[in-house]
Order: structure tokens, then sequence, then C-alpha cells
């Protein structure tokens, strides 16, 4: 084979390869589905989504703050077929951003494909199920700011105020692990975590979007 002729195989091959790469899904689009790609392209392959959580019972449902996440292609949800419960987001404008019916009895938690822009676009999430519904719209927001403070070798104290942020994950700068999480209600919520890092990533949930900023620990070098 001459030269000339491997040089075009390799870019053939090459742009098949580029062709068969997976697209990030969006539950803004009308179906869902997972590219039929290889499992270690799924784990691989990072998307944009919007993380859920909150439960679904007879007496009553919960709708915790939502996170912007970055998640593997293959945790990302899927349309449940029940019925049983669905999520839905609106618009400033009141219009109907998405809708995304789920399997769920009791806590549940999702990873939703959605990308950057409709998470902007978001001014209300409701869910849905046996004939009840609870709405969870952003608090005031603003500038995260928090105090961190050293407790001692192995733990610290993060002072917010929940009322603009009322929930809050840590993260491990290093690992990108996270710590832990906290909600609360005040203007002065204190959350302790397990960690004898110097520094810390906290995300800021407002309830629908979120901000995150790193932070040095108060009394660690």
């Amino acid at each position: 084979m001459s030269l000339l002729a491997l040089v075009a195989l390799v870019s053939v091959t090459a742009s098949n390869k580029i062709a068969e790469a997976p697209k990030c899904p969006s539950i803004v689009s009308a179906a869902i589905s997972v590219p039929a790609t290889p499992a270690a392209v799924t784990h691989e392959w990072i998307c944009p989504a919007l993380e859920l959580s909150g439960q679904v019972q007879s007496d009553g449902l919960l709708l915790d703050p939502a996170f912007s996440e970055s998640a593997p292609l293959a945790d990302l949800a899927r349309p449940g077929t029940s019925g049983h419960a669905t999520l839905q987001g609106y618009g400033a404008d009141g219009r109907t951003l998405f809708t995304f019916p789920f399997d769920a009895n009791g806590p549940f938690k999702l990873i939703l494909p959605l990308d950057a822009k409709t998470q902007s676009e978001l001014r209300r999430l409701r869910l849905i199920s046996g004939g009840k519904a609870v709405e969870r719209t952003a608090a005031t927001g603003g500038t995260p700011d928090a105090e961190i403070i050293d407790v001692d070798s192995s733990h610290v104290l993060v002072i917010w105020d929940s009322t603009r942020f009322p929930a809050i994950r840590v993260r491990d700068i290093r690992t990108g692990r996270i710590l832990g999480s906290g909600e609360g209600s005040s203007t002065y919520t204190q959350v302790t975590f397990l960690t004898s890092a110097p520094e810390v990533q906290i995300e800021f949930s407002d309830g629908l979007h979120t901000a995150s900023q790193r932070f040095t620990v108060f009394g660690r070098s």
C-alpha cells in the first residue's frame, strides 16, 4: 500500500471515530437515548446535568435544592415508564422548559441531562405525583460567601447565609470528591465537615442554580 493510500485510510478511520463519538443528551429533547458506544466511553464522556433529590410519599412530596453537575454519560437519568412522578421545569415567562417522568416511591436522586443554557433559563421546578405537587424557586442568591474555620486537625466549620443559598456542597479540591452537604434556612447556618485540607471548594445552591467558590480554611496554613 502506498504512503498516500495509507494516509487516506487513517483519515477515514479517524473521521468515522469522530462521527461515532457520543453526544450529550438533554431532557429538553423529545426523546433521550443512550448512544450505542462502549461502556468505557459512556463513563468517560462528561455531560452537563442537574442533580435533583427529594421524596415521593403517599402523604406528601419533597423537592430538595438542585445542584449543577458534570456527570458521566452512563450516570444520566432516563425517563421512567410508570409515570408515577413527573418533574417539570419552567422559564421566566412561564413556558415549560422540560417535562421528565420517572419512577419513584420514597426517596429519589436523579442526574437529569440538562444543557447549561436551559439551566440558566430555569426559574421554577415542580414535582408532581398522585394528584399532589410541590414547587421550588430560587432564593435571593447573589455573591456566595462563607466562613470556613478550623475546628481541629480533621474538621472544619462552615458558616453561611442559607436564606440566600439554602444548600451547599463541600468538595476536596485535590480529588474533587464531595465531603458532605448541608441545608438551612437562617442567616447564620453552621455545618461541620470532616477534612484536614487547608482549602475547600464550596458549591452554593440558590435552589435552582449553582455558584462555586474556593475558600481557605481560617486557622490552617
